[in-house]
This record gives structure tokens, sequence and C-alpha cells, in this order.
């Protein structure tokens, strides 16, 4: 088994619209069919699992070999975007001696398990927006609807039992099990 953190793209990946990503080599190689488990926030105190699934193929690429389609597929908007983000982010790799490539590590969505249930990941998103008043009762979470997303309404909506107004600006959202 093998974590990888995502910090971006939370609402492709939980749809199956993002099923790759492009990763530094590790020092002990990915194999087809390891298990990948995939992570929001990983290494943060608001960290989730999104939730597991099995490596289906690798490929090696360099920069050079990025393209628009590849670039989108893995939740850039472009491939400058896409070329800008790893020149700055990895620099130091590029640069070295030791630059042979990105990994680019395909799953299928279909196959994922041990997934996270939604109450659990709001509950963990709802104590990451910082402002937000918020207090986690059971199955229910109180806090500002300004501070939720459309994704995370997104998410929520196919939880949702009942949302009622709790003094002035909050609400509270409760779920269905």
């Amino acid at each position: 088994m093998v974590s990888v953190g995502f910090t971006v793209c939370r609402d492709k990946i939980l749809r199956g619209e993002k099923q790759t990503t492009i990763r530094e080599p590790r020092k002990r190689e990915w194999k087809d069919g390891d298990i990948l488990n995939l992570f929001w926030g990983l290494r943060t105190e608001f960290c989730y699992r999104l939730f597991d699934v099995p490596l289906e193929r690798i490929e090696r690429i360099k920069l050079n070999d990025l393209t628009e389609e590849i670039a989108l597929a893995d939740g850039f908007t472009s491939l400058d975007e896409c070329l800008s983000w790893f020149k700055n982010t990895h620099t130091k790799y590029i640069e070295s001696d030791k630059y042979k490539g990105f990994d680019r590590l395909h799953w299928d969505f279909q196959k994922r398990f041990n997934v996270t249930p939604i109450p659990e990941m709001m509950k963990v998103e709802c104590k990451r927006l910082e402002s937000a008043f918020m207090q986690t009762f059971g199955i229910a979470i109180v806090c500002k609807p300004t501070q939720l997303t459309g994704v995370d309404i997104e998410i929520l909506s196919k939880n949702i039992s009942n949302i009622s107004d709790v003094k002035g600006n909050s609400v509270l959202i409760s779920l269905k099990i």
C-alpha cells in the first residue's frame, strides 16, 4: 500500500473525473497492482482518506512529453499551467542529475474501495474552515453556509436529510447515514 496525497482537485477525484496523477519517481518503484491510498491533505491535521484503489498502469514521462490532454486529465486547466507548476514545484529535481522524468499513475475509479463516508469527510472539512462557527453533533454539522464551497454542497446534497436555520447566519445540516 502506498499513500498518495492531494491538496487540489478533490472534487474531480471524488467524481472520478481525475484518475491519474504525475509524481516524482520513488526509491521503491511503483508496480501495477500496488494499492494506492488516496488522501486529502496528507501530513496535515485535517487529513482524511478519500479511498483506496489499485494502480492500473504506470508510464514514465518527461516534461516535453506532456500534452494538453495529459494536463487536463491531471486536473490542470491548460498545458501551460501544468508545465509552469511542475517547473516551479520540482525545480530542484528537474535540474538534478537524478532527473529521469516523472511517473504518471493511472487508476480505475470504478475499482475504488475503503471509501470514506461523506459525513466523516465533511466533519474534517468543516474543522478545516478557518473562521467557521462549527460544532459537530453526531451526524449533524453546524457551520456558516458561505464557507461551504459548491463542491462541498454537491457532496453533501446526496446525504442531507434536513437543513435548518440556527441563530442568524449559521445552518444546521442533518446528514443521512
